[in-house]
């Protein structure tokens, strides 16, 4: 292991000191502890050979290491001196913080008056709590500590807002009028983290962040570190959204506040807890899924009576049968000729509850009474089952799958011919300005596509993409491009795809770009308008 380390280095074009080179090579070993001495007596000979010295007399910089918020003594900040020196009485900026040194403390806990390069202070004094990672500068007055606040605050809500608009958890008027709770559209869970360090609540959210979520989307509505006040119980009321905390301890105050508005408050010591808390309060907004739960097969070996009151005579051949349970009669090759419920059951002269394998009974279904004999009967009970997120995960790969391999079936080439013909006369239309109106315009270059028109069903009419297929004689182009403003531009290409267009990528292109212009729900004259021009440059 030794000497594969200089050779390493060779790659690298060092040369370790006992090969003739420059490159000190010290020999340490964590686990004996061995070593660890000669490494920091090599850096300081390296630092004084090279002079790698730090400017002391500079203005101080640094990086915030962590941050709280004291009840007594308000925002601490945890910082590293990089550069020049940390006194008292400094004008800092931190992030989007700023505010006047009021003390320093050493890592023994005790008072300093200032701090020089790479070491590791307190700092109180701030009028808010950074975040850790953030860096901080001295200033020479309060005017230019200010502004290099402000700069970071609005790069900062710059760069969360283009985050929350690509995970889709921006909340906005638009998505608060768009999105339905009781829809099977994706699921959104409103959390507001408070944590007693801004390190430990950026570690929740990464830990969050390790969820599957393409059934619920995890919406931080708040963040940050501090005691929980009623202010987040308010949020929390307003959003239907769950307020969790790490570390702390909310008032009496606040949580008669939280109980009196119906709203939980959750505080954890370890994050495991919390973050099996959260995966089940996601899965309890995902729909329940039935399951079939086979009991049993049987063939149908002789039909007794007439009219209505005909029965199978049949042999159970696997499991059993039981009254009340689900039944597929399947004739020939797997036909199914009927799905029902097992409506009676009898064996010899006596009604029974259930037939074991091996025996012979008589089976009646509700107003059905085709029977033949060969029939075969399956029996199965349906049981409705809680997801899990995984489940829902792999359900949504599956039927993006389904999806894409029906969108690649091809049409006879006679119809391609027609729609090729129908593409190329709408086109030129639309070129020519003759439809009656723009509407129509737009629609006849959308129709060039050759998508096929179909009949949505009615429980889909509630959602924006579907209103728009109907306002639009069931186009599935412009659909398409709702879809994208809702849900982003995968769904609208999955959504072209499913519906067996030649080529996708115009509606694809008019989603992205009815996306970009609404920045949100938009208006279906506004998709019309992008679908219609990407249609014509494609």
């Amino acid at each position: 292991m030794l000497f594969s380390s200089p050779q390493s280095l060779l790659e690298l074009n060092l040369v370790p000191e006992e090969w003739g080179g420059n490159t000190p090579m010290v020999p340490i070993s964590a686990k004996k502890g061995t070593g660890i001495d000669d490494l920091l007596q090599a850096v300081a000979w390296v630092a004084e050979e090279k002079q790698l010295m730090a400017n002391a007399t500079k203005l101080a910089a640094g990086t915030v290491i962590e941050a709280h918020l004291d009840k007594k003594r308000g925002a601490v900040a945890t910082l590293l001196v990089q550069a020049g020196t940390l006194r008292t009485g400094d004008i800092v900026s931190c992030g989007a913080c700023c505010g006047k040194v009021r003390s320093l403390t050493n890592s023994a806990g005790r008072p300093v008056g200032e701090a020089g390069p790479s070491i590791a202070v307190q700092l109180i004094g701030l009028n808010a709590v950074p975040n850790a990672g953030d860096e901080f500068q001295a200033h020479t007055n309060d005017g230019d500590a200010r502004k290099a606040a402000d700069a970071a605050g609005e790069g900062l809500r710059a760069a969360r807002i283009a985050e929350m608009s690509t995970t889709g958890s921006m909340v906005t008027l638009s998505s608060l009028a768009t999105f339905d709770e009781d829809t099977d559209t994706l699921q959104r869970m409103n959390l507001i983290i408070k944590g007693d360090t801004s390190g430990v609540v950026e570690a929740i959210k990464g830990a969050l962040q390790g969820l599957p979520q393409e059934s619920v989307v995890l919406r931080y509505l708040l963040c940050a570190a501090g005691d929980i006040t009623t202010s987040d119980v308010d949020l929390a009321a307003a959003s239907s959204g769950m307020v969790v905390g790490f570390n702390l301890n909310p008032d009496e105050a606040v949580l008669s506040h939280a109980k009196r508005l119906g709203v939980t408050i959750n505080t954890y010591k370890v994050i495991y807890n919390l973050i099996d808390d959260v995966k089940a309060a996601m899965e309890g907004k995902l729909r329940t899924i039935e399951e079939r739960q086979p009991l049993g097969t049987a063939t149908v070996k002789a039909v007794f009576g007439s009219g209505k009151k005909k029965v199978a005579g049949v042999v159970v051949d696997e499991g059993k049968l039981q009254k009340g349970a689900q039944m597929e009669v399947t004739r020939g090759k797997d036909t199914i000729v009927y799905t029902g419920k097992v409506a009676s059951l009898r064996r010899i002269k006596d009604n029974v509850e259930e037939v074991q394998v091996g025996l012979e009974c008589g089976v009646g279904a509700d107003e059905w009474t085709s029977w033949q004999e060969g029939d075969v009967i399956k029996c199965y009970l349906v049981v409705t089952k809680s997801q899990r997120l995984e489940e829902a995960r792999a359900a949504t790969a599956v039927d993006v799958n389904s999806l894409s391999d029906r969108g690649r079936r091809r049409r006879p080439a006679q119809q391609q011919q027609r729609t090729s013909t129908r593409c190329e006369q709408q086109q030129q239309q639309y070129r020519n300005g003759s439809s009656s109106s723009r509407s129509g315009r737009q629609l006849a270059a959308i129709s060039s596509c050759g998508c096929r028109r179909q009949q949505l069903h009615q429980q889909q009419l509630s959602q924006p993409a579907a209103g728009l297929s109907c306002k639009l004689q069931h186009c599935m182009a412009p659909a398409a491009a709702a879809a994208a403003v809702v849900r982003g531009a995968a769904a609208a290409a999955a959504l072209c795809v499913a519906a067996g267009q030649w080529r996708p990528q115009p509606a694809a292109a008019a989603a992205a770009a009815a996306a970009a212009a609404g920045g949100g729900w938009c208006s279906w004259q506004v998709v019309m308008q992008h679908t219609a021009a990407a249609y014509e440059a494609f």
